[in-house]
């Protein structure tokens, strides 16, 4: 019995522990809901507050755009009024004297002229009266050199880069079609002669007044099979032949005298003072022959 009232006591404590934590935990739910009240009002309190920090945030940044747009708009203001000080003031230097009417209208007339220079028909009719007057003067320049027919109108053709000369029946024919070593000379130094007077002629010519003829005279020598050109090829022409040599060193001497020096005409040739001599603006520079070169020799490195 003894054993059992033992146990029967611990049951007794064990029981009242339960009854004492039942009643503990039948008490907490009230505590509970305190605390939870208390945090929804805290957080409830929270929540006005940051409505109203985000309130006074949204208003904060609301001025200072205002601000910024105020600033930039003011920065606007200014250079608009600064432009319009600057168009004033040209507006009323246009009526000036040496103001900007006078060059607003030159500027006008340039445009003018340079549309006229640049229409395509301007350009075609310019063009023509050019090459009219080159023609006149090859017509003159060949009517004293060695040509066939010296009365024969020439034109100059830019397409075929040739010269047509005209017959009586008004036929052209092109220089393929003379055949002549002195037609083809002739034409060819009138045709260089009357293009140099041409451009000499303009007020503004990109072309160098210069030109060098090598040999004109060659087409009158004695044709031989591999002839080499001697000291006495120029005793071995006839007179007739030096006769229409010197036609063509006339001409360029008198182009010459005509331009005062403006033009240099350089002729390298064989032909010697019974050709050359004693026309105007004819001048020897130099003569090369036998141990006489044009190119010296130390230039090339062979001893004097």
């Amino acid at each position: 019995m003894t054993s059992l009232d033992g146990e029967l006591e611990q049951l007794c404590d064990a029981l009242a522990t339960i009854e004492n934590e039942t009643r503990t935990i039948s008490m907490a739910p009230p505590v509970l809901d305190r605390d939870l009240v208390d945090v929804k009002a805290r957080m409830s309190s929270l929540e006005d507050q940051l409505k109203a920090v985000r309130v006074r945030k949204g208003a904060i940044e609301a001025r200072s755009k205002a601000i910024r747009e105020g600033e930039q708009m003011s920065v606007r203001i200014a250079r608009f009024l600064g432009r319009v000080e600057q168009a004033l003031e040209l507006f009323s230097a246009r009526s000036a004297p040496g103001g900007l009417n006078e060059e607003l209208k030159q500027l006008t007339d340039d445009i003018a002229d340079l549309r006229k220079q640049l229409s395509e028909r301007q350009y075609q009719i310019q063009l023509d009266a050019a090459t009219t007057q080159v023609s006149k003067y090859i017509t003159r320049i060949a009517a004293n050199l060695d040509v066939e027919r010296k009365d024969a109108p020439a034109r100059l053709d830019i397409k075929e880069l040739t010269v047509a000369v005209r017959d009586d029946a008004g036929r052209e024919d092109y220089l393929w079609h003379l055949g002549s070593g002195a037609n083809w000379l002739s034409y060819h130094v009138a045709t260089i002669l009357a293009l140099h007077s041409f451009f000499l002629r303009q007020a503004h010519s990109p072309v160098p007044a210069l030109i060098i003829f090598d040999q004109p005279s060659q087409v009158y020598f004695p044709q031989q099979a591999k002839r080499v050109v001697k000291e006495t090829d120029e005793d071995e022409l006839g007179d007739e032949d030096v006769a229409s040599i010197r036609r063509f060193f006339e001409a360029m001497g008198k182009l010459a005298a005509h331009f005062k020096g403006k033009l240099q005409i350089i002729v390298l040739d064989h032909a010697g003072p019974n050709v050359w001599g004693e026309l105007d603006a004819v001048n020897l520079a130099d003569e090369w022959r036998g141990d006489e070169y044009l190119v010296p020799k130390h230039w090339l490195g062979i001893p004097e």
